[in-house]
Formats: C-alpha cells, structure tokens, sequence
C-alpha cells in the first residue's frame, strides 16, 4: 500500500487506500483477512468493515470465505504511481555479502541503465525469499513503485509472484519452467553437461555432484545436464546446506564408504575451497587421486594451487542482455516473454587428469 489512512474522515481514506492497493493489483483475486488488513492500516475493526462495506456498495469487492473479500472488479490504476524511471534490484543479500562476480555485473548493469536514463537501486530483503514471500513483496511494491524490476536469485515464488501480476520484471538467473517473465542467465544446463564429458574423456566413472541443497532452477538445470551428459558413468549427489560445516559434512558421508569417487563436480567457488582444503586434510592429492571441476568462477579462483579447472562467464556481456531487457520493458517497448541464455567458458586448470583406477 502506498500510504497509511490518515484520522479526518478515517473510513473514507482507509476505503481509498484499499482502492488504490486493488488497482494496483496487489491483491489480484482475495483481500487479506480482517485482521490482517487492520494491522497493516493501523485502524480498528469497525472502521476496516465501515470501509470494506463501501467497497462492496461500489461492487469493487464481494464477501468470500470467511473473513475474506472477494476482488470482482480492478480499477484503473493511478497514472502518479510508479516511480519515475527507477529500476529495482532485488537481493537476498546485501552488497558486502554477495560474491564478487555477482557485483561486477550489476556495477555494468547499473551502468547500462543509468545511459539508458533508468538509474538502478539494488534492494536487499531477506523476508522476499522466504517460503510464503507475498507480504514482503507487497509492502515492497507498495513503498517503492519503480518502473521495472531485476530479480536476482529469485524462488520459485518470487518469480510467481511477479508474473501473475504482470508485474515489469526480468529475472537476473535461471527461470523456473512455469513462470511466464523474461530472463538471462548462464545455460547451465549445457555447461554441466559439457563438464560430465571433460570427466568421462579423462576415464571417470565414479563421480559426485557436491552442491546445495536448494530449489534453484539454475542448480536443477545443472543436475539435469550433468546427469544427461554422464550416463555412461555412476553420479552420486552430496548435498549441503551452504556453509563450511555443511560441505564437509556431505564429503564425510560421500566418502563414508568405498567405492569413492574419482571426480567431484562442485556448483559453488566458496565451496570448492572448502572441498580442495578437506581433500587436503584427508590425505587426498588434487587431482592424482579425486579431479576437480567448479561450475562457477570468481576472482579469487586465480589465486588458488592447483589452478581450479572451472567455467567463466562473461559479465559485461551478461549485464548488456540484462540491461536491453529491462529498457525494453521499461520503456513500454514489446514484452513478450524471451530467454536468453549465455553459454560458459571452460577453464582447464590444473584439477582435472586421467582416472588411476
């Protein structure tokens, strides 16, 4: 919602805060229960049924289930409510916290767009990730209203959320098969596959995916392809919860009991730290004993021995298929769904060798 009813002439205003939330579609078929909506508004109960009753003599609501208002007809939305030219970032985490390739590329997207006249703000919120996201989103467009919106790392839900709105949105990552918003990402799908050959081509049979255990389209496109691309082998997945303790702890149980594997596809650049430093301690040489690939890239890989055989991805060219979406969408050009995906480099190194065994 964009404002709070104020205390002269309280259910008229608080009728026209929910007029204005209905036609900016926020809610587009249900309102929020009674005691929901008094909450946010910050009004009693009686003055909440005094406004929602004006609603319904208006026929722009109708009683539902329970408590809840059925929305029948949408209004025009006001023509003052979206932020002039500001495109939204949006992050589930802040800056200092976020991997260093992923700042590269949104200082060129915020370059781009800010050429293009459509200055970029980068919004951290951790509440929009969650589970059940549709609070978090909705106090977010309500306050901020931009132009268009980049959704980075984006769930399932988040992506939902956007789309059944027809919300202006491009997703910054892998999109998931039932959401109808633009996107660009990394094909991470041919990558992997790519990454199953380079193991099979050095003699590997016995490999493992080490990766989070996440939804993430990105992350099941990555098992699709590396599992299509290695059918000749056994691929077995250790999945962790994201920190050092968990990735080790998915190495104990991968190794827990032989036969071991004599390659790892790792998703992460953290934790493929993580894994070479648990190699070490384990007495295992990298790669005479287990080869290494990492799907992701980030500077810090340069400064690593055994030069990690890894994919790189372009970010200047990823912010520019970015940056041409959203000035597309922005600027009321044509929005019809599109996928751009921009293949990997691969990156020899020196963790990947021929099978021993």
């Amino acid at each position: 919602m964009k404002r709070l009813p104020q205390r002269v002439s309280l259910v008229t205003q608080t009728a026209e805060v929910l007029r204005e939330a209905i036609a900016a579609g926020q809610w587009p078929q249900w309102l929020p229960g009674e005691i929901e909506l008094t909450h946010r508004l910050h009004v009693s109960r009686m003055t909440l049924r005094s406004a929602l009753a004006l609603l319904e003599r208006e026929k722009l609501i109708r009683a539902g289930q329970g408590r809840r208002r059925e929305v029948i007809r949408q209004q025009k939305a006001p023509t003052a409510s979206p932020t002039h030219r500001t495109v939204a970032l949006l992050s589930p985490l802040p800056l200092h916290l976020l991997p260093v390739s992923a700042i590269f590329w949104m200082d060129e997207l915020r370059e781009h767009l800010d050429a293009a006249g459509w200055p970029l703000e980068i919004h951290e919120s951790a509440a929009a990730y969650r589970r059940r996201p549709a609070h978090a989103l909705e106090e977010l467009a309500a306050r901020m209203h931009p132009a268009g919106w980049v959704l980075f790392r984006s769930t399932p839900e988040m992506q939902r959320w956007f789309a059944e709105r027809s919300l202006p949105a491009v997703i910054a990552g892998s999109r998931h098969p039932t959401v109808k918003l633009s996107s660009v990402d990394v094909d991470y799908r041919a990558g992997s596959r790519h990454a199953a050959g380079r193991f099979l081509s050095h003699g590997h049979r016995r490999l493992a995916i080490v990766r989070p255990d996440t939804k993430l389209a990105g992350d099941l496109d990555s098992v699709a392809g590396f599992m299509t691309g290695s059918d000749a082998a056994e691929v077995r997945l250790a999945l962790h919860a994201g920190s050092t303790r968990g990735v080790c702890a998915s190495l104990d149980r991968l190794y827990g009991k032989p036969p071991h594997p004599t390659g790892l596809f790792v998703f992460q650049a953290s934790h493929l730290l993580t894994v070479l430093g648990w190699l070490q301690v384990r007495g295992l040489h990298v790669p005479r004993d287990v080869s290494v690939i990492c799907r992701d890239d980030e500077p810090i890989l340069n400064a690593v021995l055994p030069a990690p055989s890894r994919y790189t991805v372009d970010t200047v060219l990823f912010a520019r298929k970015t940056s041409h979406l959203v000035a597309g969408l922005v600027s009321g050009g044509a929005v019809r769904q599109r996928q751009t995906l921009i293949l990997p480099t691969f990156v020899r190194g020196e963790t990947l060798a021929s099978a021993t065994d």
